[in-house]
C-alpha cells in the first residue's frame, strides 16, 4: 500500500489518497500535480519514504530516498 501526501504551505504533509501499487501512486501524484501543483510524497506502508517533488508545476524535479 502506498500513500500520496501533499505538502501544505505550513510545511505539513496531508494524506490525499492510497494506492496498492507504487506506479499507481506515482501516476496519481502526477495527475494531482497537474491540477494542484506543489510538493508530493509517496510513502509505502513500511514508512520508507520515496519523495517526488513537483514545485510550481515543474514535473522534472524528482528526488528519491529509500
Amino acid at each position: 500500500m502506498y500513500s500520496v501526501l501533499k505538502q501544505l504551505e505550513n510545511g505539513e504533509f496531508v494524506h490525499v489518497a492510497s494506492r496498492d501499487e507504487f506506479e499507481q501512486a506515482v501516476r496519481l501524484a502526477h495527475a494531482l500535480n497537474a491540477e494542484w501543483p506543489g510538493e508530493y510524497e509517496v510513502r509505502d506502508s513500511h514508512a520508507t519514504l520515496v519523495r517526488l517533488l513537483w514545485s510550481l508545476g515543474c514535473e522534472s524535479n524528482h528526488q528519491i530516498r529509500v
